[in-house]
């Protein structure tokens, strides 16, 4: 699968490079290649023309109408809500381009152009897509209404927070017992995995943007967490790139028993 990562997760390029697989429904185990990709519709779509595969991903910010990504430089207007009614009538011809093009506050020939790049995209008859964008997942008509606008064969996407990031760690390990007796004090929800000589936590923090904050007791322990948590890849060093659901204050990751719990699948 070409997933596509707009710059508004500047990590979820690295990650997938380390780490070039994904866990889908209904049972699905994708490998992935990743392409950064301007974060707008119009250069979306042109990357899903150009390319060769039928099954594609999109990263990007998402709500629970559709992704937050304007559908050309300067439009106010995302590809939800209103966007996606505007394409749906135009393609059924139940509205003008003009008419389409002014309630999406466009000049008629930018509407012309991505409804047209819609059309060639929806020729190429789409397999699986794939969405990492926040809640997108969490109305199943939503994702009815995509799946059917872009003609793929199905759409999986999350229901919650989807979050990517990375953590940094220096091979300066903590072994004492106090060390992680004030680690627990200091981070107390965080879990501990593994046990001594080779233990490892890991924190959060933050609201929009999330930050990661490990705790390492030696290179083995995260080596264990990795491949515990995360897709197979070629991690090495001391950069780890991550992603995971993120439903109320627990991170789940890839590879914990739950992660599909909380992604929803159109076909």
């Amino acid at each position: 699968m070409r997933i596509f990562c707009t710059d508004q997760h500047p990590s979820a390029f690295p990650y997938f490079k380390m780490f070039p697989h994904e866990y889908a429904l209904p049972n699905d185990t994708v490998d992935i290649v990743p392409e950064k990709c301007e974060a707008t519709i119009s250069s979306i779509f042109d990357a899903i023309i150009r390319c060769q595969d039928k099954d594609v991903g999109i990263v990007s910010h998402g709500t629970g109408s559709g992704l937050s990504i304007p559908l050309n430089k300067g439009s106010k207007f995302n590809f939800d809500d209103q966007a996606l009614v505007c394409f749906r009538e135009s393609l059924a011809q139940q509205t003008t381009d003009g008419d389409a093009a002014g309630r999406l506050n466009m000049h008629v020939g930018d509407y012309r152009k991505l409804l047209d790049q819609l059309k060639r995209l929806r020729e190429k008859r789409l397999g699986k897509v794939m969405f990492r964008a926040c809640t997108i997942g969490e109305d199943i008509h939503i994702l009815d209404n995509i799946r059917q606008l872009l003609g793929c064969t199905s759409l999986c996407a999350p229901t919650t927070f989807d979050v990517f990031g990375y953590f940094q760690f220096v091979p300066v390990f903590k072994t004492t017992e106090q060390d992680w007796k004030s680690w627990k004090a200091t981070h107390p929800s965080a879990e501990i995995f593994g046990q001594k000589p080779n233990r490892f936590s890991l924190d959060w923090s933050g609201s929009g943007l999330i930050q990661f904050k490990p705790q390492v007791e030696s290179q083995k322990a995260v080596n264990d967490w990795v491949a515990r948590k995360l897709p197979p890849g070629n991690f090495q060093g001391h950069t780890v790139y991550l992603t995971c659901v993120f439903p109320g204050t627990k991170l789940v990751l890839p590879r914990d028993s739950e992660y599909r719990n909380y992604l929803a699948r159109s076909a």
